[in-house]
This record gives C-alpha cells, structure tokens and sequence, in this order.
C-alpha cells in the first residue's frame, strides 16, 4: 500500500475524489497485494515454478 499511496494521493487531489471513493480504491490496492503475496507464498510453499 506504501508504494502506490503517493500515486494515488495526486490522482485523488487531480480529480477531486470523493473520501469514500479514495479509501476503497487505496483499500481495493492492499487486498489486490496480499492476494498476490498469498499465492506467491503458498506456490513456494508447494514447490511450485510461479
């Protein structure tokens, strides 16, 4: 979430998003980089080539 959060401050600032909306899509970041860590992570752990 720290990698994309200034990007995603100035996109926010640019287009005047609404609280709501810059939470989920800030929120929607962190589900999206944990479902990949996870599957890197159980693919290691199953001696998968990812």
């Amino acid at each position: 979430m720290a990698d994309a959060l200034p990007e995603r401050l100035v996109s926010t600032r640019q287009s005047q998003m609404p609280h709501v909306a810059f939470l989920e899509m800030v929120l929607a970041d962190e589900v999206a980089r944990r479902d990949k860590t996870s599957q890197s992570v159980r693919a290691k752990a199953a001696h998968l080539d990812p």
